[in-house]
């Protein structure tokens, strides 16, 4: 089972959903991006209307084996930033949508975000910068099993916040 080419094909995918999935929903993107309150209204606005962009180079670059780093450090840079931005938000115990999937899901920055850009960054690291899984060969059967697993992450993420909202319900009632 080629590995590397499926995870890949995870990360490739994840992030053009994530990417295109904020460009559907632009100017709700940019509010979450200004909710975060960390830079002046006006210069969030602009690093909004960057990443989704950024965030589809770094995810193409991802395909071609001579680029592939290039694109994992633009995904990891893009990671790092908002690993930075959740952490502040987090601190701050403010409770906000992080726009991650644009509003394809409503996903509230706690810890299952720490956890995702975790698990992100270090597949990233993998598919980037680890010579024998950088000769990534795509078939059929990478992109179905890659994709999957990233479909998996949005399910994942709709059940955590389900159980979060659930939670939250029950502890009115207390």
């Amino acid at each position: 089972m080629p590995i590397g080419s499926i995870i890949l094909i995870h990360v490739f995918s994840f992030f053009m959903i994530s990417a295109v999935s904020k460009l559907i929903s632009y100017k709700a993107f940019l509010q979450f991006v200004v909710n975060f309150h960390l830079f002046p209204r006006r210069i969030s606005l602009i690093i909004g209307s960057l990443i989704p962009y950024v965030e589809l180079m770094g995810a193409a670059l991802l395909l071609l084996e001579p680029t592939r780093s290039k694109g994992a450090i633009i995904l990891l840079s893009l990671l790092t930033m908002f690993s930075y931005a959740v952490t502040q938000v987090l601190r701050s115990k403010r409770r906000i949508t992080c726009g991650c999937y644009g509003r394809l899901i409503d996903a509230t920055v706690d810890r299952f975000t720490i956890g995702k850009i975790v698990y992100f960054f270090l597949v990233t690291i993998i598919i980037g910068f680890i010579k024998p899984l950088q000769n990534a060969e795509i078939s059929a059967l990478t992109i179905v099993i890659g994709t999957s697993l990233s479909f998996l992450v949005f399910v994942l993420q709709i059940m955590w916040q389900r159980y979060r909202e659930t939670l939250d319900r029950l502890r009115k009632i207390k």
